[in-house]
């Protein structure tokens, strides 16, 4: 099971994706992203968690756990489904997501390849 990373941006290609711990900063345009995360049981969010982050579930909450306890940051808002997912996308602009792979996206949105798979950036273009 994989993931497609969505946002509803159409100018990224050849943009580096940093996805550590799942803040989403578009390095190329110097913006942050409006990350958002599916609920913890969801396939999406395990296999994101898993095949992006290089992370489980359940470590990707305690760090959010501690961030929250030092008011530090809060995680990104959650939805339970990859439609609830793509009607985010399409309603927030710089927000980017992920739904599995298969999702019919739908207009306004595009899916972005994730070609290299690392903790500190993620490099990705837009999937035609």
């Amino acid at each position: 099971m994989s993931v497609n990373i969505v946002c509803g941006r159409k100018d990224l290609s050849g943009t580096r994706l940093n996805l550590w711990r799942h803040r989403a900063i578009l390095s190329r345009a110097c913006t942050r992203a409006l990350p958002v995360d599916q609920i913890e049981r969801s396939s999406a969010r395990i296999a994101f968690a898993r095949d992006v982050q290089l992370e489980t579930v359940k470590a990707l909450k305690v760090y959010w756990q501690q961030r929250i306890f030092s008011g530090d940051e809060s995680p990104p808002p959650e939805r339970v489904t990859d439609s609830d997912v793509l009607t985010y996308v399409r309603s927030n602009s710089g927000a980017i997501g992920y739904v599995l792979e298969g999702t019919d996206l739908g207009t306004g949105v595009k899916a972005l390849v994730v070609t290299e798979t690392a903790r500190d950036a993620t490099a990705v273009s837009t999937h035609s």
